[in-house]
């Protein structure tokens, strides 16, 4: 017999299927994972983001998760690159430096986890599927796009702090 105990805190009876995704809106996020080396339907290579909601709006969607995937092609590379500079991997003036220099940035996502990053989380319709996603709309959390985005003031507070925050590196996350 398997006996399997589900706490009533941990899924929502009218959203059996959906999963535990926010709903569009503006969230400040926390990374949690970053899972290299995936293909998708199509064949082209991916990475996913595991990403937990800290605050945002609507209201309420704290404690969230939403599973992102980034294509890696050529065509969809800025996203990635957005997504590197909001949370720190890289800065615009290195990306600036690299492209005139003609050096092509290696950015380790797997240096993401722990980081945080303010981002728009918009509905998308995959394999006849409706889904959250991250769209193009990823900031730093100081960048003044991301001033209106709710956040949470505890984690902040562990910005810049060597012990909690992976932010304050050893200067090789850009090689």
């Amino acid at each position: 017999m398997t006996v399997v105990e589900f706490p009533v805190d941990e899924y929502d009876p009218e959203n059996l299927a959906g999963g535990n995704y926010p709903p569009p809106g503006r969230y400040h996020f926390d990374v949690t994972a970053v899972i290299g080396d995936l293909v998708s339907s199509k064949g082209n290579p991916q990475i996913r983001l595991d990403c937990e909601v800290l605050a945002g709006t609507p209201a309420g969607q704290e404690g969230k998760f939403i599973k992102d995937y980034m294509s890696l092609t050529k065509e969809a590379r800025s996203r990635c690159l957005q997504f590197a500079v909001a949370v720190g991997l890289v800065t615009k003036e290195e990306l600036i430096q690299a492209k005139a220099t003609g050096i092509a940035p290696k950015i380790d996502f797997d240096l993401a986890v722990g980081r945080q990053f303010c981002g728009e989380v918009v509905a998308d319709e995959f394999q006849g599927r409706v889904t959250s996603k991250i769209q193009f709309g990823m900031w730093h959390v100081d960048d003044p796009e991301a001033k209106d985005i709710p956040k949470n003031a505890g984690k902040l507070a562990q910005l810049g702090t060597p012990a909690t925050d992976p932010l304050v590196s050893t200067g090789e996350d850009f090689i």
